[in-house]
């Protein structure tokens, strides 16, 4: 199966991308959703701060939450080990604090995994996460600031107790 969804309509093919099917229309947003399927009938999509869950190959999706915050990717492993990445912006608008929340149980609870705050004047953005086994996931990361920006490349080996960089540019 392959999935699609271009501004709010979620399109769904099953023969490799030679024909779309509509399945759902979501909610119109500014800047359009992304979708994430943890196996066969479990999906997710994702826009600026709501997360909605489908259980039946993408037919019906009902809103989990819209209160995280800004929630930039989310990747599973495998049906059940997922990870989502959201960061919350200041009320003044000045500083940022990034999240990593984990799921073992394909999107019914999650759980902050890590957190990191921004400095003064810093905007924290998470690009891509990726989970690359039950133990392991990469991030890669960009922030920016009044000075200049940074890449960075952050990764767990301990199923999300624990996370290191392992790279970082700043200019």
């Amino acid at each position: 199966n392959g999935w699609l969804i271009l501004s709010n309509t979620l399109l769904r093919s099953s023969n490799g991308g030679l024909d779309w099917m509509q399945e759902y229309d979501f909610p119109p947003v500014f800047g359009g959703y992304d979708i994430e399927f943890a196996n066969d009938s479990i999906g997710f999509a994702l826009t600026y701060n709501k997360l909605y869950k489908s259980v039946d190959q993408g037919q019906n999706w009902e809103l989990m939450t819209d209160t995280l915050g800004q929630i930039y990717d989310i990747s599973f492993y495998k049906d059940s080990i997922g990870y989502l990445c959201i960061s919350h912006t200041s009320p003044n608008f000045i500083t940022q604090t990034r999240y990593i929340y984990k799921t073992t149980d394909q999107g019914e609870t999650w759980n902050r995994s890590y957190f990191e705050g921004g400095g003064l004047n810093q905007m924290v953005y998470y690009d891509k996460i990726c989970a690359l086994n039950p133990s392991a996931a990469i991030i890669g990361t960009f922030n920016e600031s009044l000075l200049g920006g940074s890449f960075s490349v952050t990764k767990t080996t301990s199923a999300g107790t624990n996370w290191e960089n392992v790279y970082c540019w700043e200019g």
